[in-house]
Formats: structure tokens, C-alpha cells, sequence
């Protein structure tokens, strides 16, 4: 099972790769480093709500498909986060 940080990682890096987007350039849209995002896109680094929502910005999409339904973060999530 996916963390919720790993599955917004891959969310991340299929959107990157449907648009022909580095992580660097992407990286600097969002306003992290370029090895900050690699974390990010591991799922090796917690985000919070700020990020998540310039990550979402930049790729145009919403938050809730950036994090996935409420659905996919009760099956994902750690409790003591929600």
C-alpha cells in the first residue's frame, strides 16, 4: 500500500511526463529545489497544504486530484494525520 505521499509523487510525475516537464523547471515554478522536489516525487518528503496547492496550481489541477478522493486517503492515509 502507497503512502498518500507517494501517491501524489506519482501523480506528479505522470503529469510531468504528459506535458515534457523537468523536475528542475517545475521545481522552480513551485518555488522548491530541484533535489526538494525529487524528494516530493519519491514520496520521501511530507508536504504540507501550501505546497500541495502551488504543486496543484502548476499543474492546473485541483487539489482533490492532486491527493485523490476522500475514498483513496482513507485507504492511504495515517489517522493520526486526518
Amino acid at each position: 500500500m502507497s503512502s498518500l505521499y507517494e501517491e501524489i509523487g506519482e501523480r506528479v510525475q505522470q503529469s510531468l511526463e504528459q506535458n515534457n516537464t523537468s523536475k528542475i523547471d517545475f521545481a522552480r515554478k513551485v518555488g522548491v529545489s530541484a533535489e526538494v522536489m525529487s524528494k516530493i516525487i519519491q514520496g520521501k518528503k511530507a508536504i504540507n497544504v501550501v505546497e500541495m496547492q502551488r504543486i496543484a496550481d502548476e499543474l492546473a489541477i485541483t487539489m482533490e486530484e492532486l491527493v485523490g478522493t476522500v475514498q483513496e486517503l482513507e485507504k492511504t492515509a495515517n489517522p493520526m494525520l486526518l
